[in-house]
Protein backbone atom coordinates (compact mmCIF):
# COMPACT_ATOMS: atom_id res chain seq x y z
CA UNK A 1 0.00 0.00 0.00
CA UNK A 2 1.09 3.29 -1.48
CA UNK A 3 0.82 6.39 0.97
CA UNK A 4 -0.34 9.21 -1.06
CA UNK A 5 1.13 12.17 1.34
CA UNK A 6 3.85 13.97 -0.28
CA UNK A 7 6.33 15.81 2.08
CA UNK A 8 5.83 19.37 1.92
CA UNK A 9 8.43 21.39 0.12
CA UNK A 10 10.68 24.26 2.08
CA UNK A 11 9.76 27.45 0.60
CA UNK A 12 12.83 29.10 -1.30
CA UNK A 13 13.14 32.77 0.47
CA UNK A 14 15.70 33.85 -1.75
CA UNK A 15 18.71 34.16 0.89
CA UNK A 16 17.75 37.73 2.14
CA UNK A 17 17.74 38.50 5.48
CA UNK A 18 17.82 41.98 7.62
CA UNK A 19 20.59 44.19 6.59
CA UNK A 20 23.17 43.79 9.91
CA UNK A 21 24.53 47.07 11.13
CA UNK A 22 28.03 45.81 11.87
CA UNK A 23 28.71 44.97 8.79
CA UNK A 24 29.16 48.27 8.05
CA UNK A 25 32.23 49.16 9.25
CA UNK A 26 33.28 45.12 9.55
CA UNK A 27 32.84 44.99 5.46
CA UNK A 28 32.22 48.39 4.64
CA UNK A 29 28.83 47.89 3.22
CA UNK A 30 25.99 49.76 3.20
CA UNK A 31 21.84 48.64 2.49
CA UNK A 32 20.35 50.90 0.35
CA UNK A 33 16.55 49.26 -1.25
CA UNK A 34 17.30 45.76 -0.26
CA UNK A 35 20.10 45.90 -2.06
CA UNK A 36 24.11 45.55 0.09
CA UNK A 37 26.45 47.94 -1.67
CA UNK A 38 30.28 48.03 -1.32
CA UNK A 39 31.11 51.16 -0.41
CA UNK A 40 34.78 50.79 -1.75
CA UNK A 41 34.31 49.65 -5.27
CA UNK A 42 30.31 50.27 -5.66
CA UNK A 43 29.78 46.46 -6.32
CA UNK A 44 25.93 45.23 -5.26
CA UNK A 45 25.27 41.96 -3.87
CA UNK A 46 22.25 41.36 -4.02
CA UNK A 47 21.55 38.18 -1.55
CA UNK A 48 22.01 39.72 1.59
CA UNK A 49 23.47 37.48 3.73
CA UNK A 50 26.53 37.52 5.61
CA UNK A 51 28.62 35.19 3.69
CA UNK A 52 28.09 36.92 0.19
CA UNK A 53 29.36 40.42 1.78
CA UNK A 54 31.62 38.54 3.43
CA UNK A 55 33.00 36.61 0.47
CA UNK A 56 32.99 40.19 -1.80
CA UNK A 57 34.93 41.85 0.97
CA UNK A 58 37.44 39.25 1.40
CA UNK A 59 37.72 38.85 -2.22
CA UNK A 60 38.48 42.19 -3.30
CA UNK A 61 39.09 44.37 -0.36
CA UNK A 62 40.86 42.03 2.49
CA UNK A 63 44.35 42.90 1.98
CA UNK A 64 44.05 46.64 1.41
CA UNK A 65 41.71 46.75 4.54
CA UNK A 66 41.87 44.05 7.18
CA UNK A 67 44.77 45.72 8.93
CA UNK A 68 42.62 48.96 10.01
CA UNK A 69 41.69 48.36 13.75
CA UNK A 70 39.37 50.38 15.84
CA UNK A 71 39.63 54.07 15.62
CA UNK A 72 41.55 53.72 11.53
CA UNK A 73 38.17 51.29 10.97
CA UNK A 74 35.57 54.00 11.65
CA UNK A 75 37.40 56.86 10.27
CA UNK A 76 38.16 54.81 7.37
CA UNK A 77 34.36 54.01 7.04
CA UNK A 78 33.48 57.78 7.60
CA UNK A 79 35.58 58.50 4.90
CA UNK A 80 34.05 56.00 2.46
CA UNK A 81 30.53 57.23 3.39
CA UNK A 82 31.06 60.97 3.03
CA UNK A 83 32.00 59.98 -0.81
CA UNK A 84 28.87 57.97 -1.09
CA UNK A 85 26.71 60.29 0.67
CA UNK A 86 23.73 59.16 -0.64
CA UNK A 87 24.15 56.00 0.33
CA UNK A 88 23.91 55.87 4.23
CA UNK A 89 21.28 54.00 5.43
CA UNK A 90 21.89 53.41 8.96
CA UNK A 91 22.83 56.45 11.63
CA UNK A 92 26.64 56.75 12.78
CA UNK A 93 25.69 56.72 15.73
CA UNK A 94 24.49 52.96 15.35
CA UNK A 95 27.21 52.09 13.71
CA UNK A 96 29.35 53.28 16.47
CA UNK A 97 27.21 51.41 19.45
CA UNK A 98 27.58 48.17 17.18
CA UNK A 99 31.56 48.73 16.70
CA UNK A 100 31.52 49.10 20.79
CA UNK A 101 29.17 46.16 21.73
CA UNK A 102 31.60 43.89 19.62
CA UNK A 103 34.47 44.67 20.84
CA UNK A 104 33.61 44.31 24.12
CA UNK A 105 31.27 41.78 23.73
CA UNK A 106 32.72 39.74 21.11
CA UNK A 107 30.58 36.57 19.62
CA UNK A 108 32.19 33.29 21.05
Amino acid sequence: MESTETTPKRQKTGGEGPFKVEWEWMYFFVCRESVAKCLVCGAEVKCIRKSSIERHFNRQHKDAYENLTGEERLEKLQELKGRNLQEITISNEEVFLSFLLYNVFPSP
